[in-house]
């Protein structure tokens, strides 16, 4: 009888670990944030911005925050393993790092597109794109005008605060312009 009673206990006890195991979802975000962590051997806080999912691949936006302050902005490639784990391919830093105002940073990433498909093997377009970093607490709107006219706005709710803008198509030129909470330009 007794051996009947462990018998069931561990039957029991395998069936709900498996079941545990096979249930859970996998927190992808926690997985890609802790490699990123390590591969720059950084404790300061990663915030994933977008994934962009590329086959087996993921190409990953993030930024770097320490206490109120963002710290810096990249790109990560990953693969998914045969084991359905990411494998950290290249990390991307900025083309072009600009402090366009005072605490009020621009992180340029043209050359994704060659990067892409130099991995993936495939011609992929990502474009070009952008992150306004602000650690500026009296940032409040950013325009982005583009030589062709267009008019681009983003309100920025609070600080410090990161903004993505996805480039348009061929050469264009753009430039930024700040405003505070009163509308101000900030200089």
């Amino acid at each position: 009888m007794k051996i009947k009673n462990w018998a069931f206990v561990i039957i029991t006890a395998f069936i709900l670990i498996v079941y545990g195991l096979i249930s859970s979802p996998r927190d992808e975000i926690t997985s890609m944030k802790n490699i990123i962590s390590r591969e720059l051997k950084t404790k300061n806080t990663v915030t994933i911005i977008n994934t962009i999912v590329i086959n087996d691949y993921r190409l990953t936006s993030y930024a770097l925050k320490d206490a109120d302050e963002y710290e810096k902005a990249g790109y990560v490639y990953f693969r998914i393993n045969n084991s359905g784990n990411y494998e950290l391919i290249s990390l991307i830093d900025a083309d072009n790092i600009t402090e366009k105002v005072d605490n009020i940073f621009a992180y340029e990433f043209s050359e994704l597109d060659e990067n892409i498909s130099s991995i993936i093997k495939e011609d992929y377009s990502v474009g070009k794109s952008s992150f306004i970093i602000s650690n500026n607490s009296q940032l409040a709107k950013i325009e982005r005008i583009i030589d062709n006219g267009e008019i681009q706005t983003k309100i920025i709710d609070n600080n410090p605060s990161i903004t993505f803008f996805r480039d348009l198509e061929g050469e264009n030129t753009e430039e930024y312009i700040f405003y505070d909470k009163k509308g101000s330009v900030i200089k």
